[in-house]
């Protein structure tokens, strides 16, 4: 069986249309008629098409989770210099990122071999652990001691701080009350000692 060529010749007579003399500024544009134009085509395949099952939420009896999905198309040239365009779309389709038509990812993170499955095996491991981590009755016990220790805390930090509050007044007084003792004390002495220093 013959791979579907990723390069597609228009479908319509595109020869009184003018090509894009430069690419477009991807966050601000107004779409060439052509791209346009292949957009549209895509559309119509991805309404009449049977190579892959995937809901994409536009037929309410079809059975599966909706899911939304971009696609992007891309006005070009072939080596032949015929103007046609290509078709991608972002993440997997169908569970899969491999489909007829459409650019392959340049990094493909569904390969059964490669980097991405071998490391979200080891990922998904450690979040079973995890789990089994997170229900383990020693480690809920520890947590419930802990949430009990930690609002004790709060409470006696709490009373410390009034402690403090209520030991400051008291020292703020007794240093008040030292304080006007002694001047009155140094009074006292100074007055004595004139008295003294009169009679001698």
């Amino acid at each position: 069986m013959q791979t579907p060529p990723l390069f597609q010749t228009f479908k319509v007579d595109i020869s009184g249309i003018s090509s894009p003399e430069k690419f477009t500024f991807p966050f601000y544009y107004e779409p060439h008629q052509l791209s346009k134009i292949a957009a549209s085509e895509l559309q119509l395949y991805l309404e009449t098409q049977t190579d892959f099952e995937h809901n994409f939420g536009l037929v309410e009896e079809q059975k599966g989770l909706v899911i939304g999905k971009m696609f992007g198309v891309l006005v070009c040239q072939n080596s032949k210099g015929e103007l046609g365009y290509l078709w991608a779309f972002s993440g997997k389709l169908a569970e899969s990122n491999h489909l007829s038509f459409f650019v392959p990812p340049v990094f493909d993170l569904m390969k059964v071999d490669g980097f991405f499955k071998k490391e979200e095996a080891v990922l998904n491991q450690l979040n079973q652990e995890i789990e089994r981590l997170e229900k383990d009755e020693n480690y809920l016990a520890l947590v419930k001691k802990y949430e009990a220790l930690k609002y004790q805390s709060i409470a006696e930090i709490e009373l410390q701080k009034k402690l403090i509050k209520k030991n400051k007044k008291e020292i703020l007084l007794a240093n008040a009350t030292a304080h006007d003792f002694a001047i009155g004390f140094h009074k006292q002495k100074r007055n004595k000692n004139f008295i003294n220093l009169i009679l001698y």
